[in-house]
């Protein structure tokens, strides 16, 4: 089994964190992306259809190929960043089980290496104006690296964007805000003469997987006013839609959350604000 680099999976999930907040990446690169499938109506792709490699699934995949793929960065951060990055890539690697033997692998560890040397013989001036030379080099053994581990790069998007998916569903107005965006972005091309979102996707049945996956994050309680649904056997659950259906919400875990029977019926096709799933560890004492 291949073990997740705790490190690489917190600078994904922020890089994701950065990039949804970004207006233009929202509405080009993310458009681009999930136009594709949202278009598909017939197809038994997510947005229609639950599927468990859905929505936070393909998010992380696009934000995981960014991150380590991607040479924009070379361009834009300064070397010392970059090399940083490039020691979070090979630790990233070799907990994907490449060898620290291999050629690239102990090539690059060799040059973010020297550029830590520089900072401890070298005056802060002379180490910035050293470390600025080595740009290219960076971006040399970057490409060398994503190019000879391709497959493994490939191989391990795969277990990445399924970490980075528990990570997002954990926060359930992460989720709010996900599935807001979507339909602000609006790939799905169907709104009215006043550009308001419109239904475009048909309900279908909640599967058995993905209500217990609500369940679970929610901790079998009301999102709305905490009713806690395990303990009053009077209560009947309810799996809502954050973002109705009838305002352009679609069928995925991203955009589910549990309530009450009570305030299900009074939510109806409304949108209201979303209460946090991260109970108050510290601030409930304070």
């Amino acid at each position: 089994m291949i073990q997740i680099n705790i490190p690489f999976a917190l600078k994904l999930h922020a890089y994701g964190l950065m990039r949804l907040q970004d207006p233009n990446w929202t509405s080009l690169d993310l458009f681009d992306f999930f136009k594709r499938y949202a278009r598909k109506r017939e197809s038994p792709f997510f947005f229609h259809n639950f599927e468990e490699r859905g929505v936070l699934y393909h998010l992380g995949l696009l934000i995981y190929d960014e991150f380590v793929i991607c040479d924009n960065r070379f361009d834009l951060q300064d070397c010392e960043d970059l090399s940083w990055y490039l020691e979070t890539l090979i630790d990233f690697l070799i907990a994907g089980e490449v060898s620290p033997a291999d050629k690239w692998i102990s090539r690059a560890k060799n040059i973010t290496e020297s550029i830590d040397s520089l900072f401890n013989k070298s005056e802060e001036k002379e180490y910035y104006r050293r470390i600025d030379k080595t740009r290219y080099t960076l971006r040399r053994v970057h490409n060398e690296i994503t190019d000879c581990y391709s497959d493994k790069i490939k191989e391990l998007g795969s277990v990445y964007a399924a970490n980075y998916s528990d990570r997002v569903l954990h926060d359930r107005q992460l989720c709010a805000f996900i599935a807001q965006l979507l339909v602000m972005i609006g790939f799905d091309g169907n709104e009215d003469l006043k550009g308001n979102p419109q239904q475009w996707v048909v309900r279908k049945n909640i599967p058995a997987w993905a209500k217990k996956t609500i369940y679970s994050r929610d901790r079998g309680k009301c999102a709305i006013c905490n009713t806690d649904i395990i303990l009053e056997l009077s209560e009947n659950d309810h799996i809502d839609h954050i973002i109705p259906l009838a305002r352009g919400g679609c069928n995925d875990v991203v955009n589910l959350q549990l309530l009450c029977q009570k305030c299900n019926l009074k939510k109806s096709d409304t949108l209201l604000d979303i209460t946090s799933s991260i109970p108050p560890y510290i601030t409930r004492r304070l």
